[in-house]
């Protein structure tokens, strides 16, 4: 266990890369130092059964999927394995089986889920965002920039533009927003916050684009590290050869510590699905 806080524990993961980084693979992933932890010597009992909403429990699983997607596996063993790690708890994995695939939609239960500020008018939509800075200033919401709303439309423009570009299917003027498998990052968004689990099968896969990160980083000229995914749109059947090049950034990037791309962003441009779930 890590307790990253300390320059001892950086310097000795420092040295570790340094002294075998360049034989073996070193994951990104870290398992915290935590109380919790630390108490299932004495239950006997597994992190999941003690303490399975903890950081310790949440980090054991992004290390468990990190190092099964380096490695080969059928899609019986990849569950297998994360049902075991989760206590035979409900986990997903991506795999190039389509129907493993699953899009999330995180929302907050008071307000409910697929709730678009870009359906609003610009004004509609500062007031709202005025009102939750007032009411929920500790949320994650409340931090956005001043500016956000207009940068939001600003990027939706780029989004709507590249895909008709790769001649999609755009139903709606606005996408809605969903993203590929758990971010445990999105999960501290909202106080009160529910999740919808969708599978990609109940989607016309042509009203789909995907961006590798959130589009607003995916596309913002101040973003210059050259990464490969960058100022990219994607189809789902390209979506699937970035995965499998890079992974799930959520497995490797969950704390944003490599850069901005923390989850895979899902633009659903049609309401035929998701009117279901409303």
């Amino acid at each position: 266990m890590v307790d990253s806080r300390t320059n001892y524990a950086k310097d000795i993961s420092a040295m570790l890369k340094e002294a075998y980084g360049s034989r073996v693979r070193i994951f990104a992933n870290v398992i915290p130092i935590s109380v919790r932890a630390a108490e299932i010597s004495a239950e006997g009992v597994s992190i999941y059964k003690h303490d399975p909403k903890g950081k310790v429990a949440s980090a054991y699983d992004s290390l468990t999927k990190a190092g099964i997607g380096v490695m080969k596996l059928t899609r019986y063993e990849q569950e297998s394995i994360l049902n075991y790690n989760a206590g035979e708890q409900t986990a997903t994995l991506y795999t190039r089986d389509k129907t493993v695939m699953r899009k999330l939609d995180y929302y907050d239960k008071k307000v409910g889920p697929f709730r678009n500020l870009s359906d609003l008018s610009f004004e509609e939509a500062e007031m709202v965002l005025a009102k939750i800075r007032k009411e929920k200033p500790q949320t994650q919401c409340a931090f956005r920039q001043q500016s956000y709303i207009k940068d939001r439309l600003f990027y939706e423009d780029i989004l709507r533009t590249e895909f008709k570009k790769k001649h999609g299917k755009i139903e709606r003027f606005v996408p809605h927003y969903m993203v590929v498998e758990h971010s445990p990052w999105l999960n501290t968004w909202y106080e009160d916050c529910a999740v919808i689990k969708i599978p990609i099968e109940e989607f016309d896969i042509e009203t789909l684009s995907f961006t590798y990160g959130d589009s607003h980083p995916t596309f913002s000229p101040r973003i210059k590290d050259g990464k490969e995914y960058r100022k990219k749109l994607y189809t789902y059947q390209e979506i699937l050869k970035v995965i499998e090049k890079y992974g799930l950034p959520q497995d490797w990037n969950n704390e944003g510590q490599f850069g901005p791309e923390r989850y895979i962003e899902v633009h659903v441009w049609s309401d035929k699905t998701i009117s279901k779930y409303l």
